[in-house]
């Protein structure tokens, strides 16, 4: 039998994390029992502590476990999203107290279903519960997102605006990257920069709406922040 590391908590005098091998394996369904449908999550601005959940590669958490701390690999960084991934990690750097570099990305609140969908494709991989200081923690709209990773300006619908209107401002937008793009054109570096500067709004907790998932990043999670850690069995995983 492994051993695991015993380490001080943020709320308990102490935890123990458990070995890999010793961890107790779960199926999806499994998952999250004491609420079993609706959001989890523990995002408020005004909170010291948030609640995330965040699924490690089994290295990951022996990682943690030898030396107390987690931070990014680059090896991991998607290379097809080479734009969004670096400037998220400046705006890390520019916002957050701990030291720099690749960040980890965890669920800050998300419906409990997503979660376990997400679980069924994690057979072996390790599903951590931890509680991060609100300040270590950089949180953003989970669906607006996809519009970094797609190479395309966020572009926010004004107050009052109609739907239609906002639509068609949309359209025409993208008309205009898109075009610049395929001639390539002088200001196509500008048009780059304002549309990164347009990215902030994912970042914008005044525009998070109600009910909305929300994704987090940070630096490193420390093994003291567990609050619990399950091994996953997919749904055609091993007994």
């Amino acid at each position: 039998m492994g051993t695991g590391a015993i380490v001080g908590g943020l709320r308990h005098a102490a935890l123990v994390l458990a070995a890999y091998e010793d961890l107790p394996r779960r199926r999806p369904w499994q998952l999250l029992p004491w609420r079993r449908w609706g959001q989890i999550g523990t995002f408020d601005r005004d909170t010291e502590l948030l609640r995330m959940w965040t699924i490690q590669s089994p290295t990951a958490y022996q990682v943690l476990c030898r030396d107390g701390i987690l931070r990014g690999s680059p090896d991991h960084v998607d290379p097809d999203h080479s734009h969004a991934y670096p400037w998220l990690e400046d705006q890390a750097t520019r916002l957050l107290p701990t030291p720099p570099g690749t960040l980890l990305w965890l669920w800050a609140r998300v419906e409990a279903a997503y979660l376990r969908r997400a679980a069924r494709y994690g057979d072996d991989e390790v599903l951590l519960e931890v509680e991060v200081p609100r300040a270590h923690a950089l949180v953003s709209a989970f669906g607006l997102w996809h519009t970094c990773l797609n190479g395309w300006p966020v572009v926010t619908q004004a107050p009052g605006e109609p739907e239609q209107l906002w639509l068609e401002r949309l359209e025409r937008i993208y008309d205009i990257y898109s075009e610049a793009r395929q001639a390539n054109e002088p200001d196509l570096e500008l048009l780059e920069e304002v549309m990164q500067w347009s990215w902030h709004a994912v970042l914008d907790e005044d525009d998070f709406e109600s009910g909305e998932s929300l994704q987090a990043v940070v630096h490193q999670i420390e093994a003291r922040q567990v609050r619990s850690a399950v091994r996953l069995r997919s749904s055609k995983g091993r007994s």
